[in-house]
C-alpha cells in the first residue's frame, strides 16, 4: 500500500520507487498525478512547502482519488492472477463507503485471501488514511 504514496512522492520529486521504470503507463499515470497535484497547488487546494498537505477534501476525491485507484489498479494488475479486470478493480476500490452493496462488486469468496486483503487494504487507504 506504500504503493500509493509513491505516486504522491513522484509529483512532488519526480521520481519513483517502484519498478516500473519504463512503463508507459506508469508515466501516464504519474503525470496526471502530478498535474492534479500543481493544479491543486495552484487554486490553493493542496500546499507543496514544507510538504504536500491537502487542504480540500473534495479536490482529494474528485481529482486525486481516481487517480490514486487507478495507480493501485496498475500495482495490482502486476501482481494478481484472478482474471478480475481492471475496470472491475477500479470500481470496487472507488465504491462508496456508504453503499454496502457496492462491495458485491467483486465476489471475494472467489478470491485469494492475499488478493482481498490488498483490496481491501488499498480501499481503505483511498478512503480512510490519505
Amino acid at each position: 500500500t506504500y504503493h500509493l504514496l509513491d505516486a504522491l512522492f513522484y509529483a512532488t520529486e519526480g521520481r519513483m520507487s517502484v519498478p516500473f521504470t519504463g512503463s508507459r503507463e506508469a508515466e501516464v499515470v504519474l503525470n496526471k498525478v502530478r498535474d492534479a497535484i500543481d493544479a491543486g497547488s495552484k487554486r490553493l487546494l493542496v500546499q507543496r512547502t514544507p510538504h504536500l498537505v491537502l487542504l480540500d477534501r473534495r479536490f482529494y476525491h474528485a481529482e486525486l482519488k481516481p487517480l490514486l485507484a487507478q495507480w493501485a489498479v496498475l500495482w495490482l494488475s502486476v501482481r494478481q492472477t484472478s482474471g478480475l479486470t481492471d475496470d472491475l478493480v477500479r470500481r470496487y476500490l472507488l465504491r462508496s463507503k456508504n453503499d454496502p452493496s457496492a462491495a458485491n462488486i467483486i465476489d471475494t469468496d472467489a478470491l485469494d485471501d492475499e488478493l482481498v486483503k490488498m483490496l481491501n487494504l488499498f480501499y481503505d487507504w483511498l478512503h480512510s488514511f490519505l
